[in-house]
């Protein structure tokens, strides 16, 4: 009797490794597709912030939403402004700037939140203007190795020849500074 159950299981299991493997190979073909057309251009959202420009690549953006009302949260680094109520989700905000122990600007100065996220993990940064969405080639962008301070050169990716830095998203939400609970 056991070994029946055992080889319908494993039949059942063969086929949901056959359709997940069908998958995985259509997803993989979307995303070479995509590859091959937009080149080895990506595309950012450029914004300011303490009198710095930023970008962040589009595919970390989940939405930009104006700044309304922000809760206050205790016991919280410096660096986190607070929360906000998205349509229903508590999102924990936080300044990019102070993240980066820059000279504060002011929050009446930042009107957008970038909600920007890497796996599950989702938080808002605090904007003052956010300009627009641009491709920008692959060697259109310099190392950051030498340009910025050695705390923050981990979190950018790199520098546009017009001295926008690009945030990587990736690592700065998975940094131990920003983790609230481990």
């Amino acid at each position: 009797m056991k070994s029946k159950k055992w080889l319908f299981e494993k039949k059942k299991s063969s086929k949901k490794n056959k359709i997940l493997e069908a998958r995985a190979r259509e997803l993989s073909k979307i995303k070479e597709e995509q590859k091959q057309e937009s080149g080895s251009t990506l595309t950012y959202i450029t914004f300011t912030t303490a009198h710095e420009m930023y970008a962040v690549n589009i595919l970390n953006v989940y939405e930009i939403q104006p700044l309304k009302e922000i809760s206050y949260v205790p016991h919280v680094p410096d660096f986190y402004m607070g929360a906000v109520n998205i349509r229903g989700n508590i999102l924990l905000v936080f300044d990019i700037s102070l993240f980066f122990r820059l000279p504060e600007k002011g929050i009446a100065d930042l009107t957008k939140i970038i909600v920007v996220h890497s796996g599950t993990i989702k938080r808002g940064i605090l904007a003052g203007e956010v300009y627009k969405t641009e491709g920008l080639a692959a060697e259109d962008i310099l190392v950051s190795q030498g340009m910025v301070s050695e705390i923050n050169e981990k979190y950018i990716s790199g520098i546009t020849k017009d001295l926008v830095m690009i945030l990587n998203i990736d690592t700065i939400l998975t940094d131990k500074q920003l983790r609230l609970i481990e």
